[in-house]
C-alpha cells in the first residue's frame, strides 16, 4: 500500500493506492468518518495528519477503506493514477547518514566510518517529484545521492536496535544533493558540511510513501538511479554497513524522533556530476521512481 499527497483540481489531498487502484483518501476519509457518525473530527489535510491521528498504517487504511466498499462509496473516491505529486511529508527534521556503502566512502577517498556517520537535511529545501533542482551559476561541482529514507512512525528516544521495526512507519526515496565544491572546502578546514547539504531544492524527496508493512524486513531491497537514462548508481541495501536498527538505535541514543520525521540511509558509490538539463530518477521498486529535472538559475 502506497500513499502520496497530490494535487486533485489544484487542491493538496492524501492519495492511497490499494490493490492496484488509487483513491483520493481526504474525501474518502470524510465519508468514512460520516458513516460512523463522526462529523466533529477535522478533515484529513495531509499525510502529517495522518501521522498525527495514529493513521499512517495499514490496519487504519484498510479499515476505512473497508467500510467505504461496504457502503458502497469506496468506487466514487476512485481516481487515476496521480499526475502531480507534493512533496509526500513534511518533515520536522531529517537525519542523515553519511558514508553507509564502502564502496561509496571509498570512491570519495573517505575512511569507512566505525560508527554511524550523521548529518541533517533541512525540511525547507525538499522538492517533490517533478520539480526542478536548481543549480545558481555560482555553483562549483554539484552531485546526485541516491537514497532510501524512512519515516518514524511513533516517538523514539533510546530505542533497542531489535524493536526499530515498530517505530517505521513507511520508506520513501530522496535525492542527497551536494555541491561537492564546497563541502571539500568545509571539510578541509574542519568545519560542517551544512551548506553544501542544504542549498535550496537540494532535497528532492517522494514520490510516494510505501508503508513498513509492505516493506521486507531486513530492507533489503535494490536502489538504482539513472541521469538521462543511463545508469550511473546500482545497488542493494544489504550493502549498509550501518543496517537500519543500527541507524535507529544509534540516533535516539542522542537525539529523540518524532513521528514524521526523516532519517536517510546514504548513498551507494557512482556519484557524478549534475548539469542542467539533466533527468535524474531514483528508484526503488517496492517505492517507485523519484524523477527530477536540472534547471540553472541567475545568481
Amino acid at each position: 500500500m502506497k500513499l502520496a499527497m497530490c494535487s486533485l483540481k489544484n487542491n493538496p489531498a492524501v492519495c492511497v493506492e490499494s490493490d492496484a487502484r488509487w483513491f483520493n483518501f481526504t474525501e474518502g476519509f470524510a465519508v468514512y468518518q460520516s458513516l460512523r457518525g463522526d462529523d466533529s473530527s477535522p478533515p484529513l489535510a495531509s499525510t502529517n495528519d495522518m501521522i498525527a491521528r495514529g493513521l499512517l498504517n495499514k490496519a487504519a487504511i484498510s479499515e476505512a477503506l473497508d467500510a467505504l466498499s461496504d457502503a458502497g462509496r469506496l468506487d466514487g473516491c476512485e481516481i487515476a493514477e496521480p499526475s502531480e505529486y507534493l512533496v509526500p511529508i513534511r518533515a520536522g527534521k531529517i537525519v542523515a547518514l553519511g558514508r553507509n556503502y564502502a564502496a561509496h566512502a571509498e570512491e570519495l577517498g573517505n575512511e569507512i566510518p566505525g560508527e554511524p556517520m550523521l548529518f541533517c537535511k533541512s525540511p525547507s529545501i525538499c522538492i517533490a517529484d517533478g520539480k526542478d533542482i536548481l543549480l545558481r551559476e555560482s555553483y562549483g561541482r554539484v552531485d546526485f545521492e541516491g537514497e532510501l529514507a524512512f519515516i518514524v512512525g511513533k516517538k523514539a528516544t533510546d530505542i533497542r536496535a531489535e524493536d526499530a521495526r515498530e517505530y517505521i512507519a513507511g520508506y520513501t526515496l530522496l535525492n542527497d544533493v551536494t555541491e561537492r565544491d564546497m563541502q571539500a572546502v568545509a571539510k578541509k578546514k574542519g568545519h560542517p558540511w551544512f551548506r553544501a547539504k542544504n542549498l535550496d531544492t537540494f532535497c528532492p524527496l517522494g514520490p510516494v510513501i510505501t508503508l513498513a508493512e509492505d516493506m521486507p524486513w531486513p530492507v533489503h531491497v535494490n536502489i538504482e538511479l539513472q541521469v538521462n537514462g543511463e545508469t550511473r548508481q546500482q545497488s542493494n541495501t544489504s550493502l549498509f554497513i550501518f543496517d537500519i536498527p543500527t541507524m535507529l538505535a544509534f540516533i535516539t541514543r542522542f537525539m529523540t524522533l518524532d513521528p514524521g520525521d526523516i532519517v536517510t540511509t546514504g548513498t551507494p558509490s557512482g556519484v557524478a556530476p549534475i548539469h542542467p538539463g539533466d533527468r535524474i530518477e531514483l528508484t526503488v521498486p517496492e517505492i517507485g521512481t523519484l524523477t527530477n529535472s536540472v534547471a540553472s538559475i541567475s545568481g
